[in-house]
């Protein structure tokens, strides 16, 4: 399991995230994963003057280390 995996689970948990599992259709394994989570852009308008953007954040991600050796092309 990937060091971020624990960090993902917890946040999911939280509902702070929302994590995706990406499985090969073929083989069935475990390609990667990636983790989704809002957030916001701030943006300077004027002078001091800032606005906020509704933002989505790509907030983990990790390739599963066996499924690239077994799948170089990939």
């Amino acid at each position: 399991m990937h060091a971020a995996a624990p960090a993902s689970a917890q946040e999911e948990n939280e509902k702070q995230t929302r994590t995706y599992l990406i499985k090969d259709r073929t083989t069935g394994e475990l390609a990667c994963y990636f983790s989704m989570r809002t957030g916001l852009v701030t943006l300077q308008v004027d002078g001091d003057a800032f606005d906020s953007l509704s933002a989505v954040e790509l907030s983990n991600f990790a390739m599963n280390q066996v499924y690239k050796s077994n799948h170089p092309d990939v």
